[in-house]
């Protein structure tokens, strides 16, 4: 059964793009302005054209190149490389699984980092291949005791961060409020 509001032409058109790979949103505008739902569910139940041929439209293979760069820069772990790339979880941990880490492959392991929480140590990554350090075992549960003892009484503790129990924020966010030391009789008076 054919519609009756495709023309001739447009049913042409759409032949022609079918087997090429080409996208068809491009053609919206020619294909009498439809969606592209119902340009695909023509094609596929009034024309027959069954599915179209698989291309590489979509899926630009920018992930590794751009970890493999960040990492020529500086070695890191895969949570480093998410900020660092602005890259998803997904594709960082794949491809760095897929560069097959060691001495046969691009990258390999050059430490471990321990996790505060007691979790499995993170990978320190760096490129070209080299024999991998092995994993540390994990926190003890006596370790895993001590740091928590220690994280909860950071807040409570105003000299954390001399201690080296916190790190000082990097960012810009926030204020900064600057004191100033200066005492002045003239203004202690009022």
């Amino acid at each position: 059964m054919m519609d009756s509001s495709w023309t001739p032409e447009q049913e042409q058109l759409l032949r022609d793009i079918w087997p090429t790979g080409e996208s068809i949103k491009r053609h919206i505008k020619a294909l009498g302005d439809r969606s592209y739902s119902t340009i695909m569910s023509h094609a596929k139940k009034v024309l027959k054209l069954g599915s179209r041929p698989k291309t590489a439209r979509g899926r630009v293979a920018y992930a590794w190149p751009t970890i493999k760069a960040e990492l020529e820069k500086h070695p890191g772990t895969a949570p480093e490389l998410i900020k660092r790339t602005g890259l998803s979880m997904a594709p960082v941990c794949g491809h760095l699984r897929k560069a097959n880490p060691g001495p046969d492959g691009a990258i390999h392991i050059i430490g471990w980092r321990k996790r505060s929480t007691g979790g499995k140590p993170v990978a320190i990554y760096a490129i070209g291949p080299g024999e991998n350090v092995p994993m540390p075992e994990p926190f003890s549960p006596a370790e895993k005791w001590k740091h928590r003892c220690t994280r909860r009484g950071v807040g409570r503790d105003p000299f954390a961060l001399a201690k080296g129990h916190v790190v000082a924020p990097t960012t810009g966010n926030g204020r900064v409020y600057r004191q100033s030391m200066d005492v002045r009789d003239d203004l202690e008076v009022a």
